[in-house]
Parts: C-alpha cells; structure tokens; sequence
C-alpha cells in the first residue's frame, strides 16, 4: 500500500469523565496551541505521523501503513492535551472516544490510547475491521475553558460544543451533533443519563478542530 495522506477534523462525544470546569485558562492555552499545530505544514505533517502510528499500534502490522519517521518532532507536539479521536467512514461515525483532561504523559501517547478506545472499545459501534481503513476519516479536535451559559440561544450547535452536568452524570456533544439547540440540549441529556425534572448546569465548549482522510 502507498503512504497514508491525511488530512484532520472534529471529534464527537465523551459521557462520565469526571470533569470540572476550568477556573483557570490552562485549556484556552491549548486551544492557542492546537491552532498553531493546524495553521503550520510542518506542525501538521508531524501530527499527522502521530496518527498514523497510532493507527499502526491499534492494528500492528495488519495495518498495512507506511511507518511515519519519529525523529524531529518539535517540541510543541510533546506535552500532552486533551484530545477527542474519532473516526467516519462516509456519512457514518464508526468510533469516538476522548476526555476533556489529559491522562497521559505526551500528545502521542494521548492520541494512541484514545484512538484504540475509539477503534475498538466504543460501546455504540461495533469494532473497526483492517478492510475499512482505506477511505476513512479520522477526526481530532481539542476543547478550551467551559463557560457557564444563561440562555440557550447564545450556543451555536455548528460552531459550538456542549457541557451538560448534573451530580455526577455528564455529557460533551461536540459542534456537528445536532443540527438544533433543541436537539443538542436533548442529545446531550440522553447521553448523560438525566431525567426528565432533575436539574442539570449547561456550559459552553469553545473548539479547535483538524481533519485527517487515510487513503492508498
């Protein structure tokens, strides 16, 4: 098979992370950063290596990729930040998985764990097949600070993302979910698991995104 060409984009929905919004602006920092990654070729081009690799370690050698260099990755693509990996095939998610806080030690191994949890261990989907690599895209999208919102119509569901929280259930839909505020209120309700009459907060989720197409 010829090298992968990748191309990076959005990422869809995390229940039950434990989180608590941000009273600093530590994940506004990473947006900054994430778009710094996008808008630089040579930035994208090693992040794009680090997908491959981590679609390599999800399948081993059936993958069938071109192994990505690992010498020369700049120093900004090294600590670690939040990131939602999912993959689509056409019109249809096969995998999501991700986390508003960062769980490992660097980027590269945040994007391996999160990509094999979308690949293989999403309950919603059945497990991704070798045969339907070619084709597919794979999505990437870092989140910043939540903010508390008051109404409703200052959310965009295009453009933006979703916190719902109540106790301890909560829910992220991110820009693309829903077409409506309705349907983003309740998609997000659903996915956290909250009743009808039980009160819940709902927080506002500023984005950046990428998009990534493995093709032969």
């Amino acid at each position: 098979m010829t090298k992968a060409r990748f191309a990076i984009i959005l990422i869809l929905s995390l229940v039950g992370a434990g989180f608590k919004p941000a009273r600093s602006s530590s994940q506004d920092v990473t947006l900054v950063r994430f778009e710094k990654i996008r808008s630089d070729p040579q930035l994208k081009s090693q992040l794009e290596g680090m997908v491959r690799r981590a679609v390599q370690s999800a399948f081993g050698d059936r993958a069938g990729l071109k192994p990505a260099p690992t010498e020369g990755i700049d120093p900004l693509l090294r600590d670690p930040f939040p990131a939602f990996i999912t993959a689509k095939k056409g019109e249809k998610v096969r995998g999501c998985m991700g986390s508003l806080e960062t769980r490992t030690s660097s980027l590269e191994t945040e994007i391996q764990k999160n990509l094999k949890l979308a690949f293989t261990q999403d309950p919603r989907h059945p497990p991704i097949q070798k045969d339907e690599l070619v084709g597919m895209e794979i999505f990437i999208t870092a989140v910043g600070t939540p903010k508390a919102v008051q109404r409703l119509s200052q959310i965009s569901p295009a453009r933006d993302g979703l916190l719902i929280r109540s106790g301890n259930r909560e829910a992220v839909v991110l820009p693309g979910e829903a077409k409506t505020t309705r349907y983003l209120l309740a998609f997000a309700r659903a996915k956290a698991g909250i009743k009808r009459g039980v009160s819940y907060q709902v927080f506002q989720l500023p984005t950046a995104t990428m998009s990534m197409m493995i093709n032969d």
